[in-house]
């Protein structure tokens, strides 16, 4: 966001959800960052009406996570038809698929290339993606089982 910043890029930054481990360091400099409450917004608390609109009013979710043990946020985001930008790693690859603008994390100009088409084009819709229901997702996990016992 810094990079799109000082390129005179008007985008809002929220930054929302619980302060995981080892955050430190980067809650420190976002509570110094001359954007705090221009344009970089916090939330830690958010409740579901909240997090629902912030969806609703959202260009895009940036998920840049190193490790995600699921993927919440995705597919919630995608679940509303928001555009997803994400780090590349194997979790947001499947949840994902064609679906999601992948970044590699250690190349903040490829993310920064990808806000900027994101600010500059129309609003859009991701139209076509669905997660499995628990139906679906129970029925593949039987399948792979019952192909490994016969096999």
């Amino acid at each position: 966001m810094e990079l799109l910043w000082r390129e005179g890029g008007a985008a809002c930054l929220i930054i929302a959800g619980k302060v995981g481990w080892q955050a430190d360091d980067l809650l420190g400099r976002i509570a110094k960052h001359p954007e705090l409450g221009r344009r970089l917004f916090v939330f830690h608390d958010l409740d579901d009406a909240e997090l629902a609109h912030a969806y609703a009013q959202a260009r895009a979710l940036i998920a840049a996570s190193y490790v995600e043990g699921f993927g919440l946020p995705l597919v919630e985001a995608l679940g509303c038809g928001l555009p997803v930008v994400a780090a590349d790693i194997p979790v947001f690859r499947e949840i994902g698929g064609t679906a999601v603008d992948f970044f590699p994390l250690d190349d903040a100009v490829a993310l920064a290339v990808l806000l900027g088409r994101l600010e500059s084009e129309p609003r859009r819709r991701v139209e076509g993606w669905r997660w499995v229901s628990w139906d679906e997702s129970t029925r593949l996990l039987l399948e792979k089982v019952l192909r490994r016992m016969t096999a």
